[in-house]
């Protein structure tokens, strides 16, 4: 056996994949490895809890199938080992799906920024665009009065608020694939977008109410205005704060719009039909059929990408790609053989496509090729 399919087959076992004729290869190759039981020194302090986590479910594992005392052995000095291999030659990040609460192993890496087809651009109201990716606020001072500050990945308008006879001027900031970007509005509200998403917003709101409208994803820290509520339309689905915490996620060719409150509460209205949402939870709302779904929001999930990381839950590969095609910006094709195999991880948005797709290989049972900015997954 060599070593990439001793990698392959120890990640299986891991995820509970191996058939009980790959597990008799593995503890046969195995079988040599020393290893101290206790506590290896090859493993670094701060992966001792996950190795703990593995050494128990070995133990679940001895427990049930009775094996004895001379297999226990064999089996910790494999997981050990196991263990070690995973954490200085994946160079990735694995959740380990055994069950909740999972453990993360994290290994050290030199991040690798995916590449972008252009930085984020301002769009201004007579439809000059301005890139915003070198954090130069020099030439955009005289473009708009408004812009107080620009620093790479943000931009801050002046607070105030537009008079009755001022028309409301508008402004675009749009992000590209594998990059995210923070806005701070004139009433001091906050918006965080994420790739591929874009915000419409005018650089002073009325006395009297505040709109936006966004495609895409973006994460909301409203101010609080009881005067002037705040409005963001998307997707035919308005949604409804006085000042709140909230993430929304309405990409083109989604059927739903998604809403997660975190602080606060909003209104969902979609044509004559409308709900309230309280936090810890997810509004789902498909505005052709004006249907509303209300369930419990996984907000470590949600929010994992204001953080710079994917976050997947036994995740189908189809969903899987969907969200790796936004990112990387690729066409993705998934094989009929593979559609409903699942994923459950956590990645840094930093890989490096490649990178990616390695750690759902060697996770999730699949194949790739990478042809170009055509990714094809196959079996």
């Amino acid at each position: 056996m060599d070593r990439e399919e001793y990698l392959k087959l120890a990640a299986k076992y891991l995820n509970g994949k191996c058939t009980p004729e790959e597990e008799a290869a593995l503890m046969s190759y195995s079988d040599g490895i020393s290893f101290d039981d206790d506590q290896p020194d090859e493993i670094p302090a701060k992966h001792l809890f996950a190795y703990k986590l593995l050494k128990g479910k070995i133990d679940n594992h001895i427990q049930k199938t009775k094996v004895n005392k001379s297999n226990n052995v064999r089996y910790f000095k494999w997981i050990g080992a196991a263990a070690a291999i995973l954490v200085f030659a994946l160079g990735a990040v694995l959740i380990l799906n055994f069950p909740r609460p999972t453990a993360t192993i994290q290994i050290t890496y030199k991040p690798k920024k995916p590449v972008a087809n252009k930085g984020t651009a301002l769009i201004l109201a007579n439809g000059e665009q301005v890139d915003l990716s070198t954090g130069k606020s020099q030439s955009l001072n005289n473009k708009s009065a408004q812009i107080e500050q620009v620093t790479k990945g943000h931009i801050k308008y002046r607070g105030g608020v537009a008079t009755d006879q001022q028309p409301l001027v508008y402004h675009t900031v749009a992000t590209p694939v594998g990059e995210h970007y923070e806005l701070e509005l004139s009433d001091g509200s906050k918006i965080w977008l994420n790739a591929q998403s874009s915000v419409k917003f005018p650089v002073l709101f009325s006395k009297s109410h505040r709109d936006i409208e966004i495609s895409g994803e973006a994460y909301f820290e409203v101010a609080k205005n009881k005067v002037a509520p705040f409005t963001v339309s998307v997707n035919g689905t308005a949604i409804r704060v006085l000042g709140t915490h909230f993430n929304v996620s309405a990409y083109p060719g989604e059927h739903t719009v998604n809403t997660t409150l975190l602080e606060g509460s909003v209104e969902l209205v979609a044509g004559e039909h409308k709900t309230l949402l309280s936090p810890g939870k997810i509004g789902i709302v498909d505005p052709v059929k004006q249907s509303f779904k209300v369930e419990d929001a996984d907000i470590d999930q949600t929010m994992a990408w204001k953080g710079g990381l994917f976050v997947f839950r036994d995740e189908n590969i189809c969903e899987v790609m969907k969200i790796a095609a936004r990112w990387y910006g690729v066409d993705i094709e998934v094989a009929d053989d593979v559609k409903n195999k699942t994923f459950g991880g956590t990645v840094s948005q930093n890989r490096s496509l490649t990178d990616f797709m390695e750690l759902i290989k060697l996770t999730g049972g699949i194949n790739y090729k990478i042809t170009g900015r055509k990714v094809t997954v196959m079996k």
